[in-house]
């Protein structure tokens, strides 16, 4: 499944071109296809539905963005219970972002820059959004002194955490896509590919030994077999460039070991 251009937007066309995305389901057989789909995607994985989207995130990108951000959300279980290897690949990810999970991978935003992970955050708000949250949070007070509907400090101490949080990502993020894409020069590939994308595509770290290296490789080559989808032309055809991105991965680290 590809995703592209009016399915992610509120609207469509020039008239539209500033409307704020809608965050897009994703299931996990859908992950690769949609964080390629754009240079730069930020993905939210949810381990509770109640811990939505923020959209005051979404709304802070897109205002000083050129339409080339994509907002996706994967529910944690799902990526969990999926049979793909999008688990062990944010598992990797954070790895290569400094973030260690012991559980596989962690709910929150994970950042993507030509389908590569290059960020993450866990998406809460911390101590540096406490003054404007408790300035944000007043609105609720001043509504509930006029009402006294006890629900609305509720409601204003959580816009306000959303809008602080929200902001404070945005620039984090900003910085981080500006960053990955200076320090990345455009570059022909080579036929192996970065050695951390090889490791990626395994769904291993860089400290795994030669035989979980060779075991990943064997494991995905049985899950994802294109033998196993003959009657499927597109999904055989996908599965034949998974295969063959898999043996590239496998000697790519095999060179880089034994130089």
């Amino acid at each position: 499944m590809r995703y592209g251009g009016c399915g992610l937007l509120v609207g469509c066309g020039p008239e539209h071109s500033t409307a704020m995305r809608v965050p897009v389901e994703v299931s996990a057989a859908q992950f690769f296809d949609f964080i390629q789909g754009s240079e730069r995607v930020v993905m939210f994985v949810s381990l509770d539905p109640a811990y939505t989207y923020n959209m005051a995130l979404v709304r802070w990108l897109e205002q000083e963005s050129d339409n080339g951000i994509w907002f996706g959300t994967a529910g944690f279980l799902d990526l969990l219970l999926g049979d793909t290897p999008a688990l062990p690949f944010l598992h990797v990810g954070l790895y290569t972002c400094g973030v260690h999970s012991p559980i596989g991978a962690l709910p929150g935003y994970y950042l993507f820059q030509n389908g590569r992970m290059v960020g993450w955050d866990a998406g809460l708000p911390g101590t540096e959004d406490a003054s404007l949250i408790a300035k944000g949070s007043l609105l609720g007070f001043v509504a509930f002194a006029f009402t006294n509907d006890v629900g609305l400090i509720l409601k204003g101490f959580r816009f306000a955490a959303e809008e602080a949080t929200g902001a404070r990502l945005a620039q984090r993020f900003k910085r981080i896509f500006e960053e990955v894409r200076q320090s990345r020069a455009p570059r022909p590939e080579s036929e192996g590919g970065d050695l951390t994308d090889a490791y990626t595509t395994l769904g291993v770290d860089p400290s795994a030994s030669d035989e979980e290296v060779e075991r990943a490789w064997r494991d995905l080559r049985v899950k994802f077999h294109p033998d196993l989808v003959a009657d499927d032309p597109v999904e055989f055809e996908r599965r034949s460039r998974l295969a063959s991105k898999m043996n590239r991965a496998r000697d790519r680290i095999r060179a880089a070991r034994s130089s």
